[in-house]
């Protein structure tokens, strides 16, 4: 399993030097996704952690930008219900997964475009009680099929997998998974019980994404 290495930064690749090292390191996160489903595109790629913190939502945004940046046509979905974080980086119309998976509107009807060309968002939406329950419904499964049929990559974010079911399921019905590791956060021990959880589901891991690294000092010769 390929391991991507980024520095530190909460910035989005737009905002950045496209010459510095975090937009070249999501260029790499995007080729070993590639290279780990060389046998079978990954076209619905689910991105979760191990624990709740703001570096998932700022992977998945970012590796969707350099999708978008080749002209790939894009869908992040933010399918965390607990603690949604990708409304703080894209814009949406209210309406969300919630309501599809609660039968109170269709797929389309919740696609949001964004500020960044290429990029569509379906936030969480009008959580309810019932919205927890219906990630084994045949709606997710639809929802999912739908929106596989009009974009060229779709990106999904989910609640933690260590703190939450719904990571375990949703992984079940992509095509890969990418876990995002907190450097000196997670503990190896934490790190092998999230891949075990995933194995489980049998899903593809298609890699895993180092997080906050300090980032190495070039020596003189």
């Amino acid at each position: 399993m390929p391991t991507t290495v980024i520095s530190k930064s909460n910035r989005l690749i737009t905002e950045l030097n496209p010459r510095s090292s975090v937009p070249e390191s999501y260029r790499l996160l995007k080729a070993n996704i590639e290279y780990s489903s060389s046998e079978e595109t990954a076209k619905c790629i689910l991105v979760t952690s191990m624990q709740s913190e703001s570096s998932k939502a700022i992977t998945i945004s970012n590796l969707a930008i350099v999708y978008a940046l080749e002209g790939k046509s894009v869908l992040v979905i933010d399918a965390d219900l607990y603690e949604p974080s990708l409304d703080q980086v894209f814009s949406s119309n209210g309406l969300g997964l919630s309501n599809v998976l609660d039968g109170h509107n269709l797929p389309n009807d919740v696609i949001s475009e964004t500020h960044i060309s290429n990029i569509s968002f379906v936030s969480t939406g009008q959580v309810s009680l019932n919205s927890f329950g219906h990630f084994t419904s045949e709606r997710m499964r639809d929802f999912l099929s739908v929106v596989k049929s009009q974009f060229d990559i779709v990106l999904i974010t989910s609640p933690p997998v260590l703190d939450a079911t719904e990571a375990s399921v949703i992984s079940a019905l992509c095509d890969g998974t990418v876990l995002v590791i907190e450097h000196a956060k997670v503990k190896r021990e934490a790190a092998q019980k999230a891949i075990s959880q995933l194995n489980k589901t049998k899903c593809r891991l298609l890699g895993a994404v180092l997080v906050n690294a300090p980032v190495k000092k070039k020596t003189k010769n």
